[in-house]
């Protein structure tokens, strides 16, 4: 991988369901979801473990269609507070071996070790350094991870999603064409179910076949999301990392996450806006401090994002209160039935108030 950046994508192998598993060891073996009120039966499934995936239960899936699959399911509740610890822990692994960390959610980064790789210990390759970052976080956390290992952020991505749990992929200059192009095409980040259709009527099924294809053609039907995915597929991708800045002053309280899967309901949507704001809430009263505002930003599956913003009546550090600002900001803002899928949320609370 000479004159190559060296990227790696680690991801946190079924992070929510396993960091409960970690927390109440009684769960390991069986099938465990976290998700929300099953009584209410508008709860889904927000993460799954090993064991419940193995037997059928999907991201997303209603919890009590997951109850008729399994009825010995074990269910908890999320605490993005204890995600947000071990999260912090993760990164601050990854920062020993470089600045670069640029996250993805609370559970995925890229990390950057191309400038770093003389201040690392002698005689190590890359393949080397990924398998020990796996360790490290492993035997300092309990949790595993995935990491993909390449020369740009999509293939490392790409490295990490092929083997899992506890695995390193490394794709290579050399090894690309024979890895990646025989992929389905809907696996390279940024095809999302409508741009995988289009791709499609232009007989394009594979990663292979998108590099190979007509770029005056993708252009004309995708404009220049089309001509970036075939870079991607070219390995001609994105490999700018982002430094990871933990002490930045706090304008603002913000929680978002990067969804398992796509959110396509309004129910899905709303449960995930209302563990947000639970968040933000608890940190806001930790703080001592009032929101006068809620921001709510929604990223869409091809990389689209808005924010909107709304002042409240009354300054408040109230969970229940940012989630209905931030539902109303939704709904006002947003149709999931003609708008895209979407992958990613963040709930902030603006314009703070000190008590």
């Amino acid at each position: 991988m000479t004159n190559e950046r060296i990227i790696l994508h680690c991801d946190i192998n079924n992070f929510f369901a396993s960091v409960a598993c970690l927390e109440n060891p009684t769960l390991v073996g069986f099938p465990v979801v976290v998700g929300g009120s099953e009584k209410s039966r508008k709860g889904i499934v927000l993460a799954k473990n090993m064991e419940a995936k193995l037997l059928g239960i999907k991201t997303g899936m209603p919890l009590f269609k997951a109850r008729e699959l399994i009825p010995t399911l074990i269910t908890v509740g999320s605490d993005f507070g204890k995600y947000s610890e071990y999260s912090k822990k993760i990164k601050e692994i990854y920062i020993r071996y470089t600045p670069q960390v640029e996250s993805f959610g609370m559970d995925e980064c890229w990390l950057d070790i191309t400038g770093c790789m003389k201040y690392l210990q002698k005689h190590k390759t890359p393949l080397q350094i990924a398998h020990e970052i796996r360790k490290t976080v492993k035997s300092e956390t309990g949790l595993t991870i995935s990491v993909g290992l390449s020369f740009t952020k999509v293939f490392a991505k790409l490295g990490s999603d092929y083997k899992k749990p506890d695995a390193v992929t490394e794709i290579t200059r050399d090894n690309y064409k024979t890895f990646v192009w025989n992929m389905p095409v809907r696996e390279l980040m940024g095809v999302g179910r409508k741009t995988n259709k289009v791709l499609e009527k232009l007989s394009v099924y594979t990663i292979g076949d998108l590099a190979k294809a007509d770029t005056s053609a993708l252009k004309k039907t995708l404009g220049v999301m089309g001509v970036r995915l075939q870079k991607e597929a070219l390995g001609e991708g994105d490999t700018y990392v982002e430094e990871y800045l933990a002490h930045s002053p706090a304008k603002s309280v913000g929680r978002g996450t990067t969804t398992p899967n796509d959110l396509t309901s309004t129910p899905q949507v709303k449960e995930y806006i209302k563990k947000l704001s639970d968040e933000v809430g608890a940190k806001l009263q930790k703080n001592n401090q009032l929101a006068s505002g809620v921001a709510l930003k929604i990223k869409d599956n091809q990389f689209n994002s808005f924010i909107r913003q709304k002042a409240l009546k009354a300054p408040t550090a109230e969970p229940a209160e940012i989630a209905k600002t931030a539902s109303e900001l939704f709904t006002e803002n947003y149709n999931l039935t003609t708008d895209l899928p979407i992958r990613a949320l963040r709930v902030t609370a603006i314009n703070l108030l000190d008590l």
